[in-house]
């Protein structure tokens, strides 16, 4: 016996589709359109908008880390050329 709600229903070719709900996808294979309530695709879609948002602040902090360490890298660079106008010690084995 299934106790669960559901949120999702499924219609195939001539199925009767409740009011308020859009489809969401559909299996050509099965022929059968699997469908939700608007609000929850509402819902998905500011989720995902909120998702991509976070992932691309934390992809835009990640170039900024990796470019101030390129531009710290490039610094040491030329401190080195700037030291290599002092004498090398040689070491007698």
């Amino acid at each position: 016996m299934k106790t669960g709600i559901t949120l999702r229903r499924e219609a195939g070719h001539g199925g009767i589709i409740p009011r308020g709900w859009q489809m969401a996808w559909y299996e050509p294979l099965r022929r059968v359109g699997v469908y939700y309530p608007s609000p929850l695709q509402r819902l998905a879609d500011e989720y995902a908008r909120g998702y991509l948002a976070g992932w691309r602040e934390c992809y835009r902090a990640c170039l900024d880390v990796m470019e101030e360490e390129i531009a710290r890298t490039d610094d040491v660079w030329e401190i080195g050329a700037l030291l290599t106008g002092t004498p090398k010690v040689s070491q007698e084995n």
